[in-house]
């Protein structure tokens, strides 16, 4: 499996903390660097802008897919699930 850049996320973390804007470096299906202004190192970018992740919610690439076809299809945002 390949690496992607995730851009522009908002990452709740489950500690309690506020939530915050980051990027998420995927590798190998597992995340393996969450930051700001990640470096894309020649991996692919996916923009992520309107889409939070949390620990144990989802598979990730699978959640962001959705929200793109969504916004592909009928040009709006995926909120919530």
């Amino acid at each position: 499996m390949s690496d992607i850049l995730i851009k522009n996320l908002t990452v709740v973390d489950g500690t309690g903390a506020h939530a915050f804007a980051a990027d998420v470096r995927q590798r190998g299906g597992l995340i393996a660097e969450v930051g700001p202004n990640r470096s894309p190192a020649g991996a692919p970018i996916f923009d992520a802008t309107g889409c939070q992740v949390t620990p144990a919610s989802k598979p990730l690439r699978r959640s962001l897919a959705k929200a793109a076809l969504a916004r592909v299809v009928t040009g709006k945002t995926v909120k919530g699930r």
